[in-house]
């Protein structure tokens, strides 16, 4: 088995994957195997409470209550989606020419803008990257978005930042 894509909840215990050919993998922590679970994507993410939400080729949106739920798909379109939040309440994700959309009281808000990458971290402080690279902040839906320091293509934010920049250095911030 080789995977495509990883995402993994904040304590480690929740690990999903997607293979090249899009089937989808669990692993329970640290130890155990991994499982192969019904369906297909091409992206995933996973909730610290293990909820999984899951991204098809043709933009389909999955969303399942962790590895002994059933996939249901959700209405819109997107490329990608992120979850972070204690119960899986912070759902960001993006449309395929980079439109930002949050999930909002059951339904997708659009957010000004076009990013290339997006992440979300569990006290919904979203990190965004723009395709010349300009990395911008915000705390939850209402807030304007705010230009931050360096130039990166991706971001992931938990309870630190990391980056990675064109060159593919890795770089680290202490605080989000």
């Amino acid at each position: 088995m080789s995977l495509n894509q990883v995402d993994v909840n904040g304590n480690g215990a929740y690990v999903w994957g997607v293979s090249t050919g899009g089937s989808i993998y669990f692993h329970a922590g640290y130890s155990g195997a991994w499982q192969q679970v019904h369906g297909h994507l091409k992206q995933i993410a996973v909730a610290p409470n293990g909820h999984v939400w899951g991204v098809t080729n043709s933009g389909h949106i999955y969303f399942r209550k962790g590895v002994h739920g059933s996939w249901r798909r959700m209405a819109g379109i997107l490329s990608y989606v992120t979850v972070n939040g204690d119960q899986g309440e912070h759902v960001w994700g993006l449309g395929s020419s980079g439109q930002i959309y949050v999930r909002n009281g059951g339904l997708w808000k659009s957010i000004p803008g076009r990013v290339q990458s997006i992440d979300v971290n569990k006290d919904g402080v979203v990190y965004a990257v723009v395709r010349v690279g300009r990395i911008y902040r915000r705390t939850g839906v209402n807030s304007p978005w705010q230009l931050q320091q360096g130039v990166m293509k991706q971001v992931s934010v938990g309870s630190t930042v990391w980056g990675v920049n064109a060159a593919e250095k890795l770089y680290y911030r202490a605080s989000p």
